[in-house]
């Protein structure tokens, strides 16, 4: 089952004052909790991982009950990976555009 988590959006530069940083992923990012859109804006480093797609167009993200379902017959953009502790992330094509799976335990 998908639940709506938030909806990503990259930006070129960090808006100041109001996003986080990862450091192992080269990014920054918003706290999605901050937003009533349940948006996270997202800046990448050159050194970010992520394919293009993820880190040119706009994602949706969904919590899931299973990552091992999700990712049957999913063409795999990046991951699965652990961004935090108690949580699993990875990033699939869908329709064309980015799709975001979250998985938490």
């Amino acid at each position: 089952m998908r639940k709506l988590n938030h909806f990503g959006i990259p930006l070129s530069t960090p808006l100041e004052g109001k996003m986080l940083r990862n450091e192992d992923l080269h990014l920054w990012y918003s706290d999605v909790a901050d937003s009533e859109n349940k948006i996270e804006f997202l800046v990448f480093d050159d050194e970010c991982p992520f394919p293009d797609k993820v880190k040119n167009m706009p994602h949706i993200a969904y919590e899931v009950d299973s990552m091992e379902e999700v990712l049957k017959g999913a063409k795999i953009l990046y991951g699965p990976f652990t961004p935090v502790a108690g949580m699993d992330v990875v990033f699939v094509e869908e329709e064309g555009v980015p799709v975001e799976f979250d998985y938490f335990y």
